[in-house]
């Protein structure tokens, strides 16, 4: 029985991301949530023939298109079940790698920040927060640090906080004390040791990062060079020893 709705939409290609690699998980997520809630069931339980056909099609030429490597159908209609769960796991291979290497790039553009850093944080933010409200300054920029500090909070509680949203409202907040006298010591103070926690911990990170990084390995010297003259000369020198 044929599926009741297409596993995919023109919309939806207009609506990919850009990069070739994020619109190929979009679209692929897409196209397997779509075949798993729509389709009907064989007698044997399994998504039926024709949506589980319209899968490999859509998702191996999204491979295509989008450059994703080592994802192909082989069309043996006499083993279809087989074929079509060697093409799932080559699909979940591809995702699982990109998903790990965006990871760990990831991982390289963040701090763990300790407990007791993100304590000093928080408690330099809490004095921030104070004074801003308390400060007769522009309603707009007001806000506008508020809403900064929120995400700085929101980042910092995190298992690895990325340093961008905590430098952003610190700087913001550095920017707002230059022009208020009286921020100066509680905001300019509390923003500065944010920026200071922050560029220790990543400092302390660069560094044991090098600090695993393998020495490269030690050059094997060449043998000696020994001549064929010599060879040869060493051998005349065993016939004088031969007593025939």
């Amino acid at each position: 029985m044929p599926i009741q709705e297409p596993l995919l939409y023109p919309s939806d290609y207009d609506d990919a991301p850009e990069d070739n690699t994020d619109a190929f998980l979009h679209l692929e997520s897409l196209v397997r949530t779509r075949m798993y809630e729509n389709a009907d069931q064989d007698a044997n339980g399994d998504i039926e023939y024709p949506a589980r056909m319209e899968y490999v099609t859509r998702v191996g030429a999204l491979a295509q298109v989008y450059e994703i490597p080592g994802i192909v159908f082989d069309d043996n209609h006499n083993n279809f079940d087989w074929e079509f769960r060697k093409f799932i796991e080559s699909v979940d291979y591809q995702t699982t790698q990109i998903s790990a290497l965006r990871a760990k790039a990831r991982r390289r553009k963040t701090v763990a920040l300790s407990d007791i850093d993100k304590r000093k944080i928080a408690h330099h933010v809490a004095g921030i927060r104070s004074a801003i409200e308390a400060a007769k300054i522009d309603e707009r920029k007001r806000k506008a640090l508020l809403k900064r500090l929120t995400d700085l909070e929101a980042e910092v509680v995190k298992g690895r906080s990325s340093p961008a949203p905590v430098l952003i409202a610190a700087a913001f907040a550095l920017s707002i004390a230059a022009d208020v006298s009286e921020l100066s010591d509680t905001v300019g103070g509390a923003a500065a040791a944010i920026i200071k926690i922050v560029g220790q911990t990543r400092l302390a990170s660069d560094i044991e990062d090098q600090d695993r990084i393998p020495p490269p390995p030690k050059q094997i010297p060449a043998p000696a060079n020994i001549k064929r003259k010599e060879l040869v000369s060493s051998y005349d020198d065993l016939d004088d020893d031969i007593p025939f």
